[in-house]
C-alpha cells in the first residue's frame, strides 16, 4: 500500500523473539505467498513513532477487497467473533488448492498417508 492511501487501523503491538516471529511466518504461510510481513511506522498512544512488523494479504480476491474493513481487532472482538476450527479450514482449503495458476509455483498436497508418518 502506497504511503498515504490506506486506512488508519488501531491494534496492538507485541515485543516478541526471532524464534516467535519465525514461528508466525510459517502461520501465516509467508514462505507459500499467503502473506507478506513488512515494516511500517506506526504512532503508538498517538504520539511516540516506532517502527514494527505487519503482515499483508498477498493476492486478496475481488470478495474479500469488497468486505467491510473494521478500524479496530481488539481482543474482545477476536474473542467474540473468531472461530478457529473455521479458520483452520479455510487454510487447509486454500493450501490444497496450491497451484501453478494461483502462487506461480506447482505443489501436490501431501495425503493422509504422508501425515501419519
Amino acid at each position: 500500500v502506497p504511503a498515504g492511501t490506506g486506512l488508519c487501523v488501531r491494534g496492538e503491538v507485541w515485543q516478541v523473539s526471532t524464534h516467535a516471529l519465525r514461528g508466525m511466518d510459517d502461520y501465516e504461510g509467508c514462505s507459500k505467498g499467503y502473506y507478506e510481513r513488512r515494516r511500517i511506522s506506526v504512532r503508538i498512544d498517538g504520539k511516540e513513532r516506532r517502527t514494527v512488523w505487519v503482515y499483508y494479504k498477498m493476492n486478496s480476491s475481488a470478495a474479500l477487497k469488497g468486505q467491510q474493513v473494521l478500524p479496530q481487532y481488539s481482543l474482545d472482538l477476536h474473542c467474540r467473533k473468531y472461530r478457529a476450527v473455521q479458520h483452520i479450514l479455510v487454510k487447509q482449503q486454500a493450501y490444497l488448492q496450491f497451484s501453478v495458476s494461483t502462487w506461480g509455483l506447482s505443489h501436490s498436497a501431501p495425503s493422509y498417508d504422508d501425515a501419519q508418518s
